[in-house]
């Protein structure tokens, strides 16, 4: 088990990472008009491919029921696309995937 300095050592690092991460893709928000989570959802999508709404709100650490409603907002703007696909109980999960674009290709030159 981590000693408390440990711990705050940990989330000092954490915090200079995220605030590393805004820094290198504010140009990128701004350009497009996206919130930090919405860039968020857009860059993890880019980095694993084309996830349920599940797999996407673990990855980025938020509620199911908030990815959802993003993700939503981020279709209709056109940022993500929706498919479907049976799963193995004939159940419909909807994929997000990231269109391609100037957006992509944003994150194409700054995550090489």
């Amino acid at each position: 088990m981590a000693t408390r300095q440990e711990q705050h050592a940990l989330w000092d690092a954490v915090d200079t990472i995220h605030r590393y991460y805004e820094e290198l893709f504010r140009p990128v928000a701004s350009a497009f008009s996206l919130t930090a989570g919405q860039l968020k959802v857009l860059h993890t999508l880019h980095r694993f491919g084309a996830l349920t709404v599940g797999e996407l709100a673990g990855a980025v650490g938020m509620a199911r029921t908030n990815m959802s409603s993003l993700c939503k907002k981020l279709c209709k703007q056109g940022f993500l696309v929706r498919s479907s696909q049976h799963g193995t109980a004939n159940i419909l999960q909807p994929y997000i995937a990231i269109t391609t674009g100037p957006i992509g290709n944003c994150f194409n030159m700054l995550c090489k």
